[in-house]
């Protein structure tokens, strides 16, 4: 098992791990719990690694809006994106969570066989 060591204020940055190192089942991993939203609008736009990553169906087998995704709805096209990660799981889907009330029909308005 590898330790990380917090050092003192004023190391060089370069002595920190990259996320880069990490394996990509490990980054994967920890994408798929960022939500879909978070990754359509953050993620993604990281690096190429993880603009792969989350192009990858398997990232989208299980999609979840809840809540806590309330606000995007003030500044996004949260349907939008709902039928973007849809498409982005090319068929691979298990699960759709959707957990809140105003809108949710419009999410579930789309063709399931995509």
């Amino acid at each position: 098992m590898e330790t990380i060591t917090v050092e003192e204020e004023g190391e060089d940055a370069s002595s920190y791990p990259n996320w880069h190192d990490l394996p990509q089942d490990i980054t994967t991993m920890i994408l798929q719990k960022v939500g879909i939203i978070e990754i359509l609008l953050n993620a993604q736009n990281v690096c190429h690694l993880w603009r792969k990553i989350c192009n990858d169906p398997s990232i989208w087998r299980k999609i979840e809006i809840t809540t806590a995704h309330i606000s995007y709805y003030f500044l996004y096209d949260v349907v939008k994106m709902f039928h973007h990660a849809v498409h982005l799981s090319c068929g691979h889907l298990k699960s759709i969570t959707i957990e809140f009330i105003a809108g949710s029909e419009f999410l579930l308005i789309y063709d399931p066989d995509r």
